[in-house]
């Protein structure tokens, strides 16, 4: 926002999260202030999701300047077809899972938020 003001130039606010979100609630008020400061002052959000967004919104985020880039991936890396039996005992191994027991694959953060069961 400095580098805006005394430049000039357009800043953009890149929101992957809010810190009502990421503590479902109970965050910090000054924290959640920067956040909505910042997005008054950008001249651009860009969020993760519709989800996100429409959260951003309901905080009082100006709709009219979020825009929504998904967060990418190379479906190779992880495509079953391309993962060999051997790694696949490897990494049960290193785990201790079962050989009957389930796996799935999940990228993101081991927070409440993100609603992860047992």
């Amino acid at each position: 926002m400095t580098v805006k003001r005394e430049t000039g130039l357009p800043f953009a606010f890149h929101v992957h999260s809010t810190e009502k979100g990421r503590t479902l609630g109970n965050g910090s008020i000054t924290v959640s202030n920067i956040e909505l400061h910042a997005a008054k002052a950008a001249d651009l959000i860009v969020t993760v999701s519709y989800a996100m967004k429409d959260e951003l919104i309901g905080l009082g985020f100006p709709r009219e300047r979020i825009q929504v880039s998904y967060n990418g991936v190379d479906p190779e890396k992880y495509n079953p077809d391309t993962v060999t039996a051997e790694q696949i005992k490897k990494t049960r191994s290193r785990y201790d899972i079962k050989d009957d027991d389930e796996m799935i694959l999940f990228i993101g953060r081991l927070v409440g938020v993100k609603a992860l069961t047992n």
